[in-house]
């Protein structure tokens, strides 16, 4: 029988490297990405993701994703997180307000049957 303390936290790191491929007739785009899970204990769950890419005119060479989910009942959850892509997140925000970049929100839900 598992002890409570360990079904109370549950941490998960994934590392990918591989290729994505856009809709339109291009090579495909290298890249690696870096995925860490939380949940700290109770029904919230912490996600953040780490995209970069190899050059390409068509995807941003970096993304960071941050996400927040709270498990409502065993078969309901919702949730929300924050993207931000640009060349390069690395930089000082000085120079990043001065790149081009883009911001996305979103609000999520999902059912289990």
């Amino acid at each position: 029988q598992p002890n409570a303390e360990s079904e109370r936290l549950n941490l998960g790191v994934g590392f990918n490297k591989g290729t994505e491929r856009t809709l339109l007739p291009l090579a495909p785009i290298e890249k690696d990405q870096l995925e860490l899970s939380w949940k700290p204990g109770g029904k919230w769950g912490i996600t953040l993701d780490l995209t970069s890419r190899s050059d390409n005119d068509i995807l941003p060479r970096e993304e960071l994703a941050a996400g927040l989910s709270y498990q409502v009942t065993p078969r309901f959850r919702f949730g929300g997180g924050v993207t931000v892509k640009g060349d390069s997140l690395s930089r000082p925000t000085t120079n990043f307000q001065e790149e081009v970049s883009e911001t996305s929100v979103r609000v999520e839900s999902a059912f289990s049957f």
